[in-house]
């Protein structure tokens, strides 16, 4: 079950349209040096808080604001959408090659313009070509614990990481209609897959014996939920 959804939003502004969102005590406005934009405005990557998926339709309201003040979109721009889960299970049920090759097939399939197909061979939302490709890479990225691991595919795992979250970056910028449009899309894609998903048991190493001098914690005891 989905828990939260935040948003990464890069886009051109001008000066007095970011002027009016720093206002806005929920997002947070900064330059981004991978977001090329003409000479009169300013490349911005916005990021909003992470918020309760009940409150989807406030998101929704402010990735519209967002949109409005918006001047200039190309294709060195994302719209990154961050989901978390109240059950850890959830994770583990989307960390599968499975889950990620139909992910990007539906969305082929739906989004069908040349714009949004380059999405699919953007360097920084590449695919996984096949299983070895997602398991060598996805394992590098819930391996690194900063921002790092082959993050640049179009789903990202290591995100979990840094803020408890999977990363969506295969939709690009595009007029907040769109942009809508992509957040529910996501959203029933997401959720039809845990729908149908096997149930997992996971394993957790229990600590039982703690060294405070050499600060070492041993663990020798796996309980399965």
């Amino acid at each position: 079950m989905i828990d939260k959804i935040g948003i990464e939003y890069e886009a051109g502004f001008k000066k007095e349209g970011i002027d009016k969102l720093n206002k806005i005590k929920h997002l947070d406005i900064k330059q981004d040096g991978s977001v090329r934009t003409k000479e009169e405005n300013l490349s911005q990557e916005i990021t909003t808080k992470p918020f309760k998926f009940k409150d989807l339709e406030k998101l929704k309201e402010v990735v519209c604001l967002l949109a409005d003040n918006t001047t200039e979109i190309n294709e060195t721009m994302g719209f990154h959408i961050h989901l978390s889960f109240t059950d850890y299970s959830d994770y583990v049920k989307l960390f599968k090659y499975d889950f990620v090759k139909r992910f990007t097939e539906e969305y082929a399939e739906k989004f069908t313009t040349t714009e949004e197909l380059k999405r699919l061979d953007n360097q920084y939302s590449q695919q996984y070509k096949n299983n070895t490709d997602f398991f060598n890479t996805a394992l590098s990225q819930v391996s690194y614990m900063g921002k790092g691991g082959s993050r640049y595919r179009a789903v990202n795992f290591n995100a979990y990481n840094l803020y408890n979250t999977i990363e969506f970056r295969i939709f690009g910028m595009n007029k907040k209609d769109k942009l809508i449009e992509y957040i529910d899309f996501l959203i029933n894609s997401v959720n039809s897959f845990l729908e149908n998903a096997e149930e997992v048991k996971l394993s957790y190493e229990v600590a039982v014996k703690y060294n405070p001098k050499s600060k070492v914690i041993k663990y020798n005891k796996v309980v399965e939920i």
